[in-house]
């Protein structure tokens, strides 16, 4: 899983997609002991950016979940509709082998610019990601309703994390 993962940190970071890491591998990666089963993002939803993202999916094969293409994902208007009649958070890329699934967020409790300027740089592998900080972890996953219990799990351990950094 963890090749996988890397694989499409590298391809966002090769074709100089603006993102943040966020979920749960950001909360791995912030000190959570946990799995996760996908890799969340939020990439900076300018038009430019976003088909730098598209070219970075198609490199490593990465398909939609759902009948919609990739370049939907440009029209704003489409990622509105997503969100008011399909009451869709993100918008779903799969692994050719089905392993690996990548959630970009169509909406997020905290802001683009200060999501990215709170952000950690970390490196994974040879690659150079921003992930999200702890407290915006925090409260992305105070948003997320109804609260599952490894989001509360999450945020009870990242306070403590906070509390004791």
């Amino acid at each position: 899983m963890f090749n996988r993962i890397q694989m499409v940190l590298s391809a966002l970071h090769a074709h100089k997609v603006d993102f943040v890491l966020c979920g749960g591998v950001a909360c791995v990666l912030q000190g959570c002991e946990r799995t996760t089963q996908d890799l969340d993002v939020y990439i900076a939803l300018q038009p430019a950016n976003l088909q730098r993202a598209i070219k970075a999916f198609r490199s490593i094969n990465f398909q939609p979940r759902i009948p919609e293409p990739m370049e939907a994902l440009l029209e704003e208007e489409k990622r509105k509709q997503w969100l008011s009649e399909k009451n869709a958070i993100v918008y779903t890329l799969v692994s050719p082998d089905g392993i690996l699934q990548t959630d970009i967020f169509l909406s997020y409790p905290v802001p683009w610019q200060e999501l990215r300027e709170n952000a950690y740089k970390m490196t994974i592998g040879d690659t150079p990601i921003l992930v999200s900080s702890r407290q915006d972890l925090i409260r992305a996953k105070q948003h997320i309703h109804p609260q599952r219990e490894k989001d509360m799990w999450d945020i009870r351990v990242l306070k403590e994390l906070e509390k004791n950094e």
